[in-house]
């Protein structure tokens, strides 16, 4: 079992950045003397290098431990605090007097001087810093900068204090080096035009925008148009806002951190109703204190199927890399649909599936679509499952994520039959010289697979009765029948016994007829025979666990929601839910889930998680210590929950990877997968 989560490891981090001091007195340092968290703090507000990158917001932090501190430092404590470069011991504390480590340092410039993480190394360069350890991006950006040295045995020694004299030593290098913050790290401008790309069409953002408020920022007049046009969106809507400062200001060149990128991310996407500042804004950097709120704005870029690293998770206030905002923006927004199969000719019935990007459904993404070729429209029909096809249809498709709508993607879909003319036998008798007789015509046929059709007389003439007599194979039925003219549609009578009849026009008619497959629980038309899951599937329909999303469509890889689950879980009990609200109740009082969010889709380890509850109420799972390793890649991808649940999962053979040898924790779970860990899960519970 893993030791710890990223939100305890950041927890960690909170409690052993500073750790609380005892003495509220500040006295001024010698320059050999270990500096103070004050001194620190006030060497940096105060040095014109640092100070024109930190924003000057000097608004009470809420320390009750720093009265007896000089104004000086009270403003940089607080200025500091503030710009979530620097935090206090506890919600209350900042512990003045306390010494501060070289780590501690290293951590503090890292935040202040926006100096970005060198992202290909995979090791640091001194002997007692890791990988891991929460400072080591700090030591390892700054190393790499040139701010700071090791010892001459390659060593940081980072839990030792540092003096007055080796701080200014520190600052110096910065002041030499060249660099400045918005060379080196993603600034509040560069977040919001690199996210304004995508949201300017946001139906959602523009409605709250237009219903918004501008706000006259003193310092964006050097910006661009479309860059104030940016801020003025997102201000507008709501999202962010300027500093508590007078006259206005939004500071576009201040450092955004990876907090904040992630923040502001997660607003954009669950923005709703009028425009309201009352959201979590970007006036001031995220305080380290604030940990609820990293973690929920990781946890929200988790779900769109990205990998946040250890180093951001325990960093939250570092700089944030170009890199990830790009990466990160563009995980936020939809795919565009596609189409399985693509657009292609058929005959009898084609089931066809969309999709937007391998996370559709678990990672929030809904598809919305037509059939009549209008556009679709997020108030349009909601895509829940394979379409089944039968006659030639042009689908149109959005993707909508995060308040956002993708490019519009479309298939054509033609239902088509092969062609046989009939040739009359013997040949027709086209009359002789004198016109005394009635021309006849042999018509043309069109058919598919699936019956056969044939026509008395077989070369009529205007004016004759035709009978069409329509014959279907075993399993097959009449979908469509049509016979056109030279002038158009010709009015055909169904007689209600496999015969069809038309009086013939004067020339050759077209007869077009189609057959689909007879419709029916068994088998699905989209599992064919040596489909991977058909025997789970058959085995899950024939034992009333799980049925078609249509009459003969399974829809093997939609996704499996939450409701499915609890309803087919109770099923497997020996329950009968009469609907879903029944469903959810006995999930409830089972323990096997929590009974909200029914529509949501589950990943593969969401469902592990639930299948591993319900065979620990049947008395199986582990029972106290375990060792049974996850032996696989991505093993690290699985959450905390999660974890024991897939052990005991792939001990049993329930789960066995993919076909590439991957687990794929928080991939969607299909309902393919479902069916054949129902199986499996039945067969280990005996």
């Amino acid at each position: 079992m893993r030791k710890s989560t990223w939100r305890a490891r950041l927890s960690g981090v909170l409690a052993a950045v500073f750790l609380v001091g005892l003495l509220p007195t500040v006295t001024l340092a010698a320059d050999n003397d270990p500096i103070t968290r004050a001194g620190l703090a006030e060497k940096i507000y105060t040095n014109d290098s640092l100070k024109m990158l930190i924003v000057d917001d000097t608004t009470e932090a809420g320390f009750n431990d720093i009265d007896n501190c000089t104004e000086d430092q009270k403003n940089a404590i607080n200025a500091l605090a503030n710009a979530g470069i620097i935090s206090g011991t506890s919600a209350d504390t900042f512990s003045p007097s306390k010494t501060v480590t070289r780590a501690e340092v290293a951590v503090v410039l890292w935040r202040a001087t926006g100096c970005k993480s060198n992202e290909t190394a995979s090791t640091v360069v001194f002997d007692d810093v890791h990988i891991g350890d929460w400072y080591a991006p700090a030591i390892q950006a700054l190393s790499a900068a040139g701010i700071i040295t090791g010892t001459q045995d390659e060593k940081f020694n980072p839990t030792e204090t540092i003096t007055e004299q080796q701080v200014s030593t520190l600052i110096s290098r910065y002041a030499s080096s060249g660099m400045n913050r918005w060379q080196t790290g993603t600034t509040r401008l560069e977040m919001l035009m690199e996210t304004y790309e995508k949201y300017k069409d946001s139906p959602v953002l523009q409605a709250k925008a237009e219903a918004g408020s501008e706000i006259d920022y003193a310092d964006i007049s050097d910006c661009t148009p479309e860059q104030k046009t940016a801020i003025q969106f997102f201000t507008k809507a709501g999202i962010v806002q300027g500093y508590n400062e007078t006259p206005a200001a939004f500071h576009p060149y201040a450092a955004a951190s990876s907090v904040q990128i992630a923040v502001f991310l997660m607003n954009c996407a669950r923005a709703s109703g009028a425009a309201s500042r009352s959201v979590t804004s970007l006036s001031n950097l995220m305080p380290l204190a604030a940990s609820d709120t990293a973690t929920q704005a990781f946890d929200f870029l988790e779900a769109q199927g990205l990998t946040i690293s250890d180093g951001v998770k325990d960093n939250p206030n570092a700089p944030g890399l170009t890199t990830n905002l790009s990466a990160w923006a563009d995980a936020v927004a939809p795919e565009k649909p596609t189409f399985s199969p693509a657009s292609q000719a058929f005959t009898g019935t084609l089931s066809a599936i969309i999709s937007a990007g391998e996370h559709t459904g678990s990672d929030g993404t809904k598809i919305y679509y037509t059939t009549d070729g209008t556009g679709p429209t997020t108030s349009g029909t909601l895509y829940n499952g394979a379409i089944s096809i039968t006659a030639t249809t042009t689908i149109k498709a959005i993707a909508v994520k995060n308040n956002l709508v993708s490019e519009e993607a479309s298939a054509t879909y033609t239902l088509q039959g092969s062609t046989v003319v009939l040739t009359p036998d013997p040949t027709p008798d086209m009359g002789d010289s004198s016109g005394d007789s009635e021309p006849s015509y042999a018509p043309s046929i069109n058919t598919g697979r699936g019956g056969t059709v044939r026509t008395s007389p077989r070369t009529p003439s205007a004016g004759d009765t035709v009978i069409l007599t329509v014959t279907p194979n075993p399993g097959y039925e009449l979908s469509e029948l049509i016979v056109t003219s030279r002038s158009g549609a010709v009015e055909v009578t169904d007689n209600g016994d496999g015969t069809h009849t038309y009086q013939q026009p004067a020339g050759r008619v077209t007869i077009t007829v189609r057959f689909r497959e007879e419709a029916g629980p068994r088998p699905f038309a989209d599992v064919p025979e040596d489909y991977w899951a058909n025997d789970a599937i058959r085995w899950a329909m024939e034992s009333g666990y799980m049925s078609g999303t249509l009459e003969s469509i399974f829809t093997p890889e939609g996704a499996v929601t939450r409701q499915q689950v609890w309803m087919i879980l109770a099923r497997f009990s020996g329950s009968s839910p009469a609907d879903m609200a029944q469903a959810a109740a006995w999930a409830t009082e089972s323990g096997i889930s929590d009974g909200t969010t029914p529509g949501g889709a589950v990943s593969r380890q969401q469902l592990a998680a639930m299948l591993y509850r319900y065979a620990q109420n049947q008395g199986q799972g582990f029972t106290g210590a375990w060792t049974f390793p996850l032996d696989y890649p991505d093993a690290e991808a699985v959450s905390e929950y999660a974890y024991e649940p897939l052990c005991w999962m792939t001990m049993n053979g329930i789960i066995t990877g993919t076909t590439q040898g991957m687990l794929n924790p928080r991939d969607g779970a299909t309902r393919a997968q479902f069916a054949v860990m129902l199986q499996r899960f039945a067969q280990a519970l005996g």
